[in-house]
């Protein structure tokens, strides 16, 4: 009773406030239900109050933001994907448009996806102690700005993937390019004419922005690939993006580990939005020096411990270290059954066992965990390693590998024991037998995780020495 009486007696002016300060759709939805003087306000300046909470839940890159749902239901509605017949972003400046309740909360949901893609860009780029972005104001705008710019683009590549065929008989696009110019002779018709179309809607961003642009297609192709690498569990080589990357489908498997997205294009995409930006810049002469600039970052200022060195081999790594915050990584980062000695990896018995452990289930074990367990090992005899691994420290890509050279086949045998496999004869032949590559009965019957005592010299050097790190 006493709350009902307060705000009975708050000014319309102090419940405005309060209402703009709401946090998302469900809590004004709550407050204007149970109080009629809310209920009253809300009335009175629902496009004010929409578009202020709006900019709560989306942040620095509402104009951006707004666009894309709202294009993304006219493209639903129309099925029209030229870019041309969309709104431009300076009409989703001044709060003009009053968004229904179906385009807040496809916001709300965009919005939540790009705090999870912010969370790891900031990890990877920014600071790798902290799960949680540690990007400034400044970077947060670039990078919203930039990740909403190239979703919409992504929205009317989806759209023309939907439609394809049905208008394709001009030699010329409809806004006067030619597409049969030759300056990029890998684009096919198609192509030309959506990589032109993004050129116009590019033509008004400064050359900061395009390069914003071009880092924001890196990073999702990069942390899509890391994403599909981390759940191809053992064998990461064979998932490979070409496709444009879904925003809201990448950010759903990284919180969940699962796959990001199908793979049903008819023809590579994913380059023609880098491909309108470069066109822009080379028409603006910037220098192709600066084009190449692979190390270039446009959307972070300054990186935490970017001159931080590997506690093992001192390299200076940077926000590439992986250590107690960020070693989860290395699932998306490794070929780990490529780091066994000889042909371990070529035992599909072994390998089976393996995969099954690693992967999700009842008794699964993270890829993090099993850094730590074989971290905290200590290989006595022939197997002695005299190493000193610690998981307080950071370590780069190359020391983790080698770790899983030295440790990663005592760590299987220890952890297949530890569970209740049976003791099993030493294989004369250990990880060099050809003979359990092809003969699953002798894989099974006898142990390979062990130094050959005959044949060949023994072999500890694997395959692959993994892949490189796409950070």
């Amino acid at each position: 009773m006493a709350t009902s009486a307060t705000s009975s007696n708050l000014p319309p002016d102090i419940i405005h406030e309060i209402l703009v300060q709401v946090s998302d759709s469900s809590t004004l939805s709550a407050a204007i239900r149970v109080c009629s003087r809310f209920y009253n306000v809300f009335q009175a300046r629902p496009n004010q109050i929409l578009h202020a909470i709006l900019g709560n839940v989306v942040g620095p890159a509402l104009p951006q933001a707004q666009r894309l749902a709202y294009c993304q239901t006219y493209l639903e509605s129309t099925h029209d994907p030229r870019i041309d017949a969309l709104l431009d972003e300076s009409y989703f400046q001044g709060g003009k448009w009053k968004p229904d309740r179906t385009l807040f909360m496809r916001m709300e949901e965009q919005a939540k996806a790009a705090r999870v893609l912010e969370d790891f860009y900031s990890l990877r780029h920014k600071d790798r102690t902290s799960l949680s972005s540690k990007l400034d104001a400044t970077e947060a705008l670039r990078f919203h700005r930039a990740l909403y710019r190239y979703w919409f683009c992504y929205a009317a590549l989806v759209y023309d993937e939907a439609t394809e065929g049905e208008d394709d008989d001009d030699d010329d696009d409809e806004d006067g390019h030619d597409v049969d110019d030759e300056d990029d002779p890998s684009l096919n018709k198609v192509q030309r004419k959506l990589r032109n179309g993004f050129c116009d809607f590019f033509r008004e961003f400064p050359s900061e922005q395009l390069f914003e642009l071009m880092e924001m297609c890196t990073f999702l192709k990069d942390a899509e690939t890391w994403q599909g690498r981390a759940v191809y569990i053992l064998y990461a080589a064979t998932f490979q993006v070409s496709t444009p990357v879904d925003p809201l489908r990448l950010a759903r498997a990284l919180e969940t580990r699962g796959r990001g997205q199908r793979y049903e294009w008819n023809y590579d995409h994913h380059g023609l939005i880098t491909a309108a930006a470069l066109k822009l810049l080379r028409a603006r002469k910037v220098p192709e020096d600066r084009l190449a600039e692979t190390s270039r970052k446009a959307i972070v200022t300054a990186a935490f411990g970017a001159e931080d060195r590997c506690s093992r081999c001192q390299a200076v790594c940077g926000t590439e270290l992986l250590g107690p915050t960020n070693m989860y990584l290395v699932a998306g980062l490794l070929e780990q059954a490529l780091l066994l000695p000889g042909l371990l990896h070529k035992n599909a018995h072994e390998m089976s066992l393996l995969r099954i452990l690693l992967s999700s289930g009842e008794h699964s074990i993270t890829d993090e965990a099993v850094v730590q367990e074989m971290m905290d090992m200590s290989p006595e005899g022939e197997y002695a390693d005299n190493e000193h691994w610690s998981k307080d420290e950071w370590y780069c890509l190359e020391c983790i590998k080698q770790l899983f050279r030295q440790r990663f086949m005592l760590w299987w045998r220890e952890t297949k024991r530890r569970n209740g496999a049976p003791i099993q004869e030493d294989c004369w032949y250990g990880y060099n037998c050809r003979t359990m590559t092809h003969k699953s009965s002798h894989a099974t019957k006898l142990n390979h995780l062990c130094k050959p005592t005959r044949g060949e010299a023994p072999n500890a050097g694997p395959v692959n020495n993994a892949l490189p790190n796409h950070g």
